[in-house]
């Protein structure tokens, strides 16, 4: 049996999540809590490995002196107002957070803030970018809704930034100074990121249907309870209901177009203050998209190396030298790893929270969880 809840709701030693008992949870939610947020070692090592072989390829042939020039060189009143910049976004991608709640409506702004600041915290200081899930958890203990939701919100959200960056990368690299086999290569992956966001939807739309057909995809996986997993997947996506509601719809797509605008002006912000304010706006909306599908990537915490990269590597195609535009993503990772930490760390503070417990509830517990009569 399931012992007492502790007073701050830990479901990582309990065996509660939330205010949600494992043996009473879903599938997915009992399934996070007995195998932890931070998933296999065999996936962390992969991230730690490939962040560390990117890092080596980028900097082994800096002249470090260039780059410390270029830092002090920099216009250090426009790196602060990148700064401020990305404090706003983190507001906005709040207020779009909660938009994809449909149709709750009466969540408190200042929980699912906390939560996002806390989730981009943990992303930054744990592996296997743990603060996605985490921010899930928080929210349903925080903002008193249901963790299997919030998740779900999660990938709908996923999926919404990766049909816009699509769209911006669509509409940019035809004309943009490229090779034809970078230019094919980015279409090509836009293309499966697309089909791959529309299959989804239909999934959603079709929830016993698509549970179905994933049950026998999945029994085509050795040693894998297809029924189960089915049930764990189509939980994920029971967040694109709100395409069934237009006018939520249209507040998330607004929202989540001001997030990649503000996102955008920060690369501009960044690129004027290191004297490269003669790269046009489109080279700043194909940064940013490059790195965040860089980004999705195993990598170490932060997205160290994927994020630098992914970054380097447009900024050298259109002729910045390679230090400087060492510097420049050095400089665009330490605007955004700084500034949502200090954010993070401020909203534990709030919750009375300490790192240590943080991380405690993104590793499995070490004492037993209770199940249900099914195993599961």
């Amino acid at each position: 049996m399931l012992r007492e809840k502790t007073e701050h709701g830990s479901w990582g030693h309990c065996g509660t999540i939330g205010e949600v008992p494992v043996a009473h949870g879903t599938p997915f939610e009992r399934y996070i809590l007995r195998n932890g947020l931070m998933g296999t070692k065999g996936r962390i090592l992969l991230g730690t490995a490939i962040s560390l072989i990117l890092l080596v390829l980028i900097f082994r042939n800096t002249n470090w002196g260039e780059m410390w020039a270029a830092l002090r060189a920099a216009n250090y009143w426009l790196l602060g107002l990148a700064v401020f910049v990305t404090f706003l976004g983190v507001v906005v991608r709040a207020f779009r957070w909660r938009a994809l709640f449909w149709p709750e409506s009466s969540l408190s702004m200042k929980a699912l803030f906390d939560a996002v600041n806390v989730g981009y915290l943990a992303n930054n200081l744990l592996p296997a970018r743990a603060g996605d899930v985490l921010r899930a958890y928080f929210a349903g203990e925080w903002a008193d809704t249901s963790v299997t939701h919030a998740l779900s919100t999660t990938v709908v959200e996923r999926v919404v930034d990766t049909l816009l960056i699509v769209a911006m990368l669509f509409v940019l690299l035809p004309f943009l100074p490229l090779p034809r086999t970078l230019v094919d290569a980015g279409l090509g992956v836009g293309g499966v990121l697309v089909v791959a966001s529309v299959v989804m939807m239909a999934l959603s739309l079709q929830r016993e249907r698509g549970r179905r057909i994933l049950a026998a995809l999945l029994r085509l996986v050795p040693r894998l309870d297809a029924t189960v997993w089915s049930e764990r997947l189509i939980a994920l996506l029971d967040g694109f209901a709100i395409l069934r509601a237009p006018g939520a719809l249209a507040r998330v797509l607004g929202w989540s177009i001001l997030v990649w605008v503000e996102g955008i002006l920060i690369y501009l912000l960044t690129f004027r203050a290191f004297g490269l304010g003669a790269l046009s706006p489109a080279v700043a909306v194909l940064t940013i998209c490059a790195a965040a599908l860089g980004m999705a990537l195993p990598s170490a915490p932060s997205a160290a190396g994927v994020f630098h990269g992914a970054t380097f590597a447009v900024l050298v195609a259109f002729s910045v030298p390679d230090d400087l535009a060492r510097t420049v993503a050095v400089a665009l990772h330490g605007i955004n790893f700084l500034t949502l930490t200090v954010m993070g760390f401020w909203s534990l503070a709030r919750r009375g929270l300490s790192y240590g417990e943080l991380t405690k509830r993104a590793v499995a517990p070490k004492e037993p969880v209770a199940l249900d009569s099914s195993g599961n």
